[in-house]
């Protein structure tokens, strides 16, 4: 069956297979899409709210980095330049989300929460049309709340507000429609796929390069194809629908740089400094090693999407054509390759890896289909709904790491308690000197006036320098330390005022805050 379908499916590549066909479900009645949204997004938010520390259960997400996004965001929405006035790796439209997300909650991360709410919904959506590929609409509405829980409570989601947590739902865009076309073999719409493709493509670069293995795949696999297929049609739509969305994504970066006068910087620091100055020990053993940890770490979903692949691409049941086993091994290979051969492997860069989990799963979902399951489960659809939602909140709330940090008074917290010092100066200037950012801008609302507001890990020794000069010029009414004391040199100028204790990340820490003399 698979390869006479592909024979079929290739020349059928202007001819889409009625979407009732796929997942095995003719004739039964669709959920209501404006069901499934509001099923997707209660599903979001239940799961978010205990798994991410940006939530309202939580006092802070003193995670670094999350702080580092918040921070630069808000400091482009206050008139700094990024890379030229505010230094930090990531891609400018990370910023700009988080830039956004301060306008609806400056001091806290609500507004961030808002956008990783969106972000999970539009996830689970995407999801479920993947799933449906391979299974009944029931059987894969069902599942959704078993997917949330297993990667928002996974250690590779870490904190919360990660740039891979961000980009889940554009990265399934992409796994989606290459599955879709590779198994019906046609596109309803093809120059706007492959324009909306592209287009999320370039918002991924925008965000972080490293993350764009699914959709270098998705056009690959498609340019592959038409080439063998001699179709000259739809490799024109193809190169110049991609080549549009690549456009209109990069448009509005070219002109902020450009306009702006700081398109060299942005050069030099996004491309330049990340490919050569924040590697280690790169190459293709690092890939290996960096994967083992993260299915260590990661076993719950990791299991399925190792075996999934194993059973589509070897089991003679699964019901998967040539192409798309091909397909769906090639965009894992290239994704794991791209987010771990930089020699780094900090336990949220597999988080991506989680776009593969619903196809994977469907091939075992098509089983149950298989074994005449469907008239059952679609009668019982809304309590089974109800009772995985409930299951699956349970398990999130136990498997979570964050808890630990689940209703702590944000006064215990160092952040808020050198905060309520902070602000007793007018228009205070602050510098989180020595570690990456804790959050002690967020709490004391200060937007940086240094450059290097903080410690970054990529490897840039005029950092120092530039933060070195600013403090002996009196730039800094305060000065923040993490476990060292600020050298005894600068102690005729500054004088320490508060000392606080917090563990983060398992480990404890001695925050110290120095005021300047005046």
């Amino acid at each position: 069956m698979p390869v006479n379908f592909y024979t079929k499916a290739a020349s059928q590549w202007s001819n889409p297979a009625p979407a009732e066909t796929v997942g095995g479900s003719a004739g039964q009645p669709k959920i209501k899409s404006v069901a499934l949204v509001l099923f997707c997004l209660i599903t979001a938010f239940l799961i978010l709210i205990l798994c991410s520390k940006s939530s309202f259960l939580y006092p802070l997400n003193d995670w670094v980095d999350a702080n580092c996004f918040f921070t630069v965001g808000k400091s482009m929405f206050h008139g700094k330049i990024l890379y030229r006035d505010i230094m930090e790796q990531k891609g400018p439209l990370l910023y700009f989300i988080h830039g956004l997300a301060s306008l609806l909650s400056f001091d806290s991360f609500i507004g961030v929460f808002c956008f990783e709410l969106l972000a999970a919904t539009a996830f689970l959506l995407l999801s479920f049309k993947t799933l449906r590929l391979y299974a009944p609409e029931a059987l894969s509405v069902i599942f959704l709340p078993i997917t949330a829980a297993l990667i928002y409570s996974s250690p590779a989601f870490c904190h919360g507000d990660s740039a891979e947590e961000l980009c889940l739902p554009l990265l399934a865009y992409s796994v989606y429609t290459l599955l879709r076309f590779l198994k019906t073999g046609a596109l309803k719409k093809p120059l706007l796929t492959f324009t909306v493709n592209g287009f999320l493509c370039g918002c991924v670069f925008f965000v972080k390069y490293t993350l764009l293995g699914p959709f270098i795949a998705f056009g690959l696999t498609l340019f592959s194809l038409g080439v063998v297929r001699k179709n000259w049609p739809f490799l024109i739509n193809l190169v110049c629908g991609f080549t549009l969305g690549l456009i209109l994504s990069a448009l509005p970066w070219l002109l902020y740089f450009a306009l702006s006068g700081s398109v060299s910087d942005f050069i030099r620091v996004y491309l330049y400094d990340n490919i050569f100055s924040y590697a280690e020990s790169p190459g293709l053993l690092a890939v290996f090693l960096s994967l083992g940890k993260f299915v260590r770490d990661n076993f719950g979903y990791a299991l399925i999407i190792m075996a999934g692949s194993l059973y589509t691409l070897f089991s003679r049941y699964a019901e998967a054509s040539p192409p798309e086993k091909i397909g769906l091994l090639f965009m894992e290979v290239l994704t794991c390759v791209l987010i771990f051969i930089g020699g780094r492997d900090y336990p949220y860069y597999g988080l991506v890896l989680s776009v593969f989990l619903t196809p994977c799963a469907g091939a075992f979902l098509s089983l149950l289909h298989n074994i005449n399951t469907s008239e059952f489960l679609r009668k019982r659809v809304k309590a089974l709904c109800a009772l995985t939602l409930l299951l699956s909140v349970l398990a999130a709330y136990f498997l979570t790491p964050n808890r630990y940090l689940m209703g702590v008074d944000k006064n215990a917290m160092p952040q808020y308690q050198f905060a309520q010092i902070i602000d007793r100066k007018s228009n205070p200037t602050l510098l989180n000197y020595g570690f990456l950012d804790g959050g002690f801008y967020t709490a004391a609302k200060v937007v940086p006036n240094c450059k290097y507001f903080c410690t970054l890990n990529v490897n840039l020794p005029e950092a120092e320098a530039v933060q070195l000069f600013a403090i002996e010029n009196g730039q800094f009414d305060f000065l923040i330390t993490r476990n060292k004391m600020l050298d005894s040199s600068y102690l005729g100028e500054y004088r320490l005022i508060d000392t606080a204790n917090f563990c983060f990340e398992g480990s404890n820490y001695i925050y110290y805050l120095y005021g300047r003399n005046t």
